[in-house]
């Protein structure tokens, strides 16, 4: 059975952008990355939270600033809101 593409609009809506502001719910885990690209700190959110997303850091992480720094999450945490 073949798919159906998505329509332009549904493509946008699930496209992050930098300056949105994204729903990121309890236990997901934020983390910072030294040069070398290991994990060099990392925090697991104990409530839900609103952040202001800075940066793509690559295809699945994006980072968002959270406590006064940027901290990155794989994109698949945050949820697809209003999508069927």
């Amino acid at each position: 059975m073949a798919q159906r593409s998505q329509t332009p609009l549904v493509r946008m809506m699930n496209k992050i952008e930098c300056g949105e502001l994204v729903y990121i719910p309890s236990q997901t885990t934020l983390f910072r990355l030294d040069d070398d690209e290991n994990v060099k700190a990392y925090k697991i959110l104990s409530h839900p939270v609103n952040l202001l997303v800075t940066r793509k850091h690559s295809d699945n992480l994006i980072g968002v600033h959270y406590q006064g720094k940027t901290w990155l999450l794989k994109e698949k945490d945050i949820p697809k809101q209003g999508l069927k």
